[in-house]
């Protein structure tokens, strides 16, 4: 009974929200991922060129960038994930402390 209620709750919000919206949150989602598998494939690659002898520097660089990146990416996806959250007419709400989990 309360899976139903919960189902049904999710298909509500999700049929209420725009499609645009949606879409936005998704992509975030999806460029927080790559962006934490490149930052993973920036030391693995790195670590292959330690044991290889080779300078690091370039791949340092690129793992700072990437970093910084990811941060970004990351805090805006937060952030729209929270604007679309408190805008929604949904039964989901969150507590104080998720609501400033940054600060």
């Amino acid at each position: 009974m309360m899976q139903s209620i919960t189902t049904s709750a999710l298909a509500r919000f999700l049929k209420n929200e725009s499609l645009k919206e949606l879409n936005s949150l998704f992509l975030y989602s999806a460029l927080v991922g790559l962006m934490s598998t490149l930052l993973v494939a920036l030391i693995n690659k790195s670590a292959a060129s330690v044991a290889a002898g080779e300078s690091v520097t370039g791949y340092f660089f690129a793992y700072l960038a990437a970093l910084i990146a990811f941060y970004w990416i990351a805090k805006k996806s937060k952030s729209q994930e929270r604007n679309e959250l408190s805008t929604a007419d949904t039964p989901f709400c969150l507590t104080h402390d998720e609501k400033n989990f940054d600060n």
